[in-house]
């Protein structure tokens, strides 16, 4: 067993099969990095596509997705709520001429990282507050 130390994510992505985040001297998640990234789910889609992206800007408008970067024919998106990347998928097959890309990926480890940090923060700052 070796412990690696790192607040580069990435680094710990590409070296490590287990994982324990710790932010204030708490265990905020531990386990098998890939069950931890599963248990994100999948929050982030690519798209390549031809013909019109106005779908993108619906989606937007909806609070269903966060536009993460948009250049012609491509996007990528990170999906908001309870947003399941099908309704993505069926967005854009409803309003393109050709889809010739679609990836929905599970978070990385820094965005699990951020998001189980602000829960903390969060859940701390009410106990704080009673």
């Amino acid at each position: 067993i070796v412990v690696f130390a790192s607040h580069r994510m990435e680094q710990v992505e590409q070296l490590c099969d287990d994982i324990c985040l710790i932010a204030s001297g708490r265990v905020l998640i531990a386990g098998d990095l890939t069950e931890v990234r599963r248990r994100f789910g999948r929050n982030t889609v690519q798209l390549g596509f031809d013909g019109d992206g106005d779908f993108i800007a619906k989606l937007a408008a909806a609070g269903r997705v966060e536009v993460r970067s948009q250049a012609e024919g491509r996007a990528e998106l990170h999906l908001l709520g309870d947003c399941p990347p099908e309704a993505v998928l069926d967005a854009a097959r409803a309003s393109t001429d050709s889809l010739h890309l679609f990836q929905a990926s599970y978070p990385s480890l820094r965005e699990i990282f951020i998001e189980a940090v602000g829960g903390a923060n969060a859940q701390r700052e009410t106990q704080d507050a009673n």
